[in-house]
């Protein structure tokens, strides 16, 4: 009995062709239609998931430098994500003024030499052999920290409490640590600023876990595995006339409507030589660099579950009309004693070859198209939105360049588009028990007398 409804349900799939073609069109496009849905849906989730700010409740601080635009110069202080305020007295105003009044976040670097050899590629060709000391409070203020790009492999990270108890610790690349023979509880001399050095204990090893674009390296301090991340205390005793590179001044406020009043404090003390300050809430930044992709992501998902119901009514309407136009056959086959199951168990058989074949020719154009569908989109969906609203985390302006799309490129893998047929199977579904439901109720309401008088319409 089960090869019989087998056989006649494949004989009925080949012999009836055109209809055939028409339902694995229908659940090509469908299937891969949802896939498409779910693929970009799910890259704006991990894009916003992994742009969210532990910072959001901080207020940046902001200079807008008016001498440089006077002078048409483009200094790239203009960024929301990054301040340059030079001489070291200026920063350790800044410095002074905030450990007064509220807790800051910010970021601070020095190139600068260590008892230790960088990472100096043959194409580089550099002498000076420098490395970039990064001082900061939290290494989770990095993007790069926050994203999993880069991740401790051995030991601690940098934290607030080395930043408040100014300890002489630090971190290293595992590259850097594998070229000098260095571990977690070691001790790196650095050159902080003078002729003598300053002992660093080694709290912890990182490893970076993306490639990055390596166009415009010039130095060896520019390239990320030759970082030496300190607490932002190790800046302290910079000498007056000593020249940082200072970005990310981030202060946590207790009220908003106190941001007017510091920033007419700031100004009043003319820290930034007498350009201009504002604050901006962290949390706003993120707003308005997420709000396309936010949009993007509903759109997306409402389309997919209108196209689930409609690809549900359409193949209900398909599959029922199949059967009502088979009544003679129908007939037929039951006057010959087969019974109405074995006829809607062919016809389900029929129907599910056809969703194979519809599925089969959609799962490798979601596996060949899919990420770089969901890449583009998402690229054409926030390419109105400014570079400084993209900075969405305290940035990494060392080695910056803003390369928004990195995590799109990164986690569009096969495992991603797996899911994202899973999910795409889950809402198909709905429709395929439809169809089937559609089938046996197509069957058994067909009186078997008033059968032989129809006529049979398909082909």
């Amino acid at each position: 009995m089960t090869m019989n409804f087998l056989i006649y349900g494949a004989k009925s799939f080949f012999r009836r062709r055109r209809t055939s073609v028409i339902l694995i069109l229908l659940f090509f496009v469908s299937f891969l239609a949802m896939i498409s849905s779910r693929l970009i849906g799910g890259v704006c989730g991990i894009y916003k998931a992994k742009n969210e700010n532990p910072y959001s409740d901080y207020y940046r601080l902001i200079v807008d430098p008016v001498w440089s635009k006077e002078h048409g110069f483009s200094s790239g202080f203009d960024s929301k994500d990054s301040i340059g305020v030079g001489s070291w007295y200026r920063v350790k105003a800044i410095h002074e003024y905030f450990t007064d009044i509220t807790d800051y976040t910010a970021e601070l670097t020095w190139n600068t030499q260590a008892d230790a050899d960088p990472l100096v590629p043959g194409w580089l060709r550099e002498k000076a052999k420098l490395f970039c000391v990064y001082g900061l409070t939290d290494c989770m203020e990095l993007r790069g920290f926050v994203r999993g790009e880069i991740s401790v492999v051995s030991g601690r990270r940098i934290s607030r409490a080395d930043r408040d108890a100014k300890k002489n610790v630090c971190m290293i690349s595992e590259t850097v640590a594998g070229i000098n023979g260095l571990s977690v509880g070691d001790t790196l001399n650095v050159e902080m600023f003078g002729e003598n050095k300053t002992p660093f204990e080694i709290v912890g090893v990182y490893s970076i876990n993306v490639a990055r674009d390596l166009k415009g390296i010039s130095l060896s301090c520019d390239l990320e595995e030759n970082r030496i991340y300190v607490p932002l205390s190790a800046f302290d005793d910079t000498p007056k006339y000593k020249t940082v590179n200072a970005y990310n001044y981030q202060v946590r406020l207790s009220d908003a409507s106190l941001a007017p009043l510091l920033e007419n404090e700031v100004n009043a003390l003319s820290l930034f030589g007498g350009d201009p300050s504002y604050f901006i809430r962290v949390s706003d930044i993120y707003e308005a660099g997420s709000s396309s992709v936010h949009a993007l992501e509903q759109a997306v998902l409402s389309a997919g579950s209108i196209l689930s119901v409609f690809t549900l009514l359409l193949t209900v309407t398909v599959i029922f009309s199949m059967a009502a136009s088979r009544k003679k056959e129908t007939g037929i086959c039951l006057a010959l004693g087969t019974g109405k199951t074995r006829l809607a168990l062919s016809l389900t058989f029929e129907i599910s070859l056809c969703i194979v074949c519809g599925a089969a020719a959609a799962l490798p154009a979601a596996y060949c198209l899919g990420p770089d569908l969901s890449a583009a989109i998402l690229k054409s969906a926030l390419e109105n939105v400014s570079a400084e609203a993209l900075a969405v985390t305290t940035s990494d302006t060392v080695h910056a360049g803003g390369r928004v799309f990195e995590i799109v490129e990164s986690i569009a893998d096969a495992g991603f588009v797996t899911s994202s047929v899973m999910q795409a199977l889950s809402l198909l579904l709905p429709a395929i028990a439809a169809g089937f439901a559609a089938a046996f109720f197509g069957i058994f309401r067909e009186r078997e007398m008033l059968l032989l008088t129809k006529q049979e319409d398909s082909p």
